[in-house]
């Protein structure tokens, strides 16, 4: 809402049709005389997306928009900057003063990343911290635990659809989990190898 002098103005604020409550709108660094009777202030840090790695912006706030991701994807929407959702632009490494009472930034790495599948076992990156062993059932009925490492790449503009998707969360059951699992079969169910029909969580 402009024409307040970034809150410096109470009465300009109020004709304006602004509201109580938390404002979108941040401050950057610099003084400012704002009549603490009229409004507080908290100071938060920037934040920051570091390098090889890109930011996806998440609003809780802003008009409703109109879903970017096409027919292709069917996780869920995108919208595009302003809007709220998950925006379809990234943030590329740098500090941004972001209000995060009304916006989230999930930062995804850019880089090759090795998720681990095996207990106790995690990189720097700790996105495969919640990751386990995982065990394989055989068509005759024996399991057998396995240890898997995988190498993925996010390229830049597909991050918002990963974000989305789960993949880079480290939660656990996310997509990465069902590509591993069809992974395990094409490369374990071969002839010389048992035949899998499952693959279950340890």
């Amino acid at each position: 809402m402009p024409g307040h002098n970034v809150f410096q103005d109470p009465q300009a604020f109020v004709n304006a049709g602004g509201a109580k409550g938390l404002q979108e709108q941040v401050l950057l660094a610099g003084r400012y005389f704002i009549n603490p009777m009229f409004a507080t202030v908290e100071i938060i840090d920037m934040t920051e997306v570091p390098i090889a790695s890109v930011g996806v912006v998440v609003a809780f706030v802003g008009k409703a928009g109109e879903d970017v991701t096409g027919e292709g994807f069917r996780h869920a929407n995108m919208v595009r900057r302003g809007e709220k959702g998950v925006w379809v632009d990234v943030l590329d490494p740098g500090k941004y003063a972001i209000n995060t009472y009304t916006h989230k930034v999930r930062v995804v790495p850019t880089v090759n990343v090795v998720l681990n599948w095996a207990t106790g076992k995690t990189e720097a990156h700790r996105l495969d911290a919640n990751f386990s062993t995982i065990t394989v059932r055989s068509a005759d009925g024996f399991t057998f635990n396995l240890d898997v490492s995988h190498i993925i790449h996010i390229p830049r503009n597909d991050a918002p659809k990963v974000a989305l998707a789960g993949a880079a969360s480290g939660q656990g059951g996310t997509l990465v989990d069902v590509l591993l699992a069809g992974l395990v079969k094409d490369r374990i169910g071969t002839p010389a190898a048992p035949v899998l029909t499952d693959v279950v969580a340890a």
